[in-house]
């Protein structure tokens, strides 16, 4: 696991869930393996953010996020 928490340009379907996302290509979501919402430490200002762990088309592994109410993404982790 490499953990990348770098922005990323996410399409998503309906309910915001992603379609797809560009890292070294473009990746096509193939299943939404697993998602949740982490409290985030609000005593740090730090906000809600909803995580995504979806299989890629490709056969890859990643969790994309996005903090609550907001519309940019962040690809956070990549699976080996």
């Amino acid at each position: 696991m490499k953990i990348i928490d770098k922005p990323v340009k996410v399409v998503t379907r309906r309910l915001k869930i992603p379609h797809s996302f560009d890292y070294r290509g473009k990746q096509q979501v193939k299943k939404v393996i697993d998602f949740w919402v982490e409290a985030g430490e609000w005593w740090e200002g730090n906000l809600e953010r909803v995580v995504y762990r979806v299989r890629t088309t490709g056969g890859g592994m990643f969790e994309l996020y996005r903090n609550k109410d907001e519309e940019y993404w962040f690809l956070y982790k990549v699976y080996d």
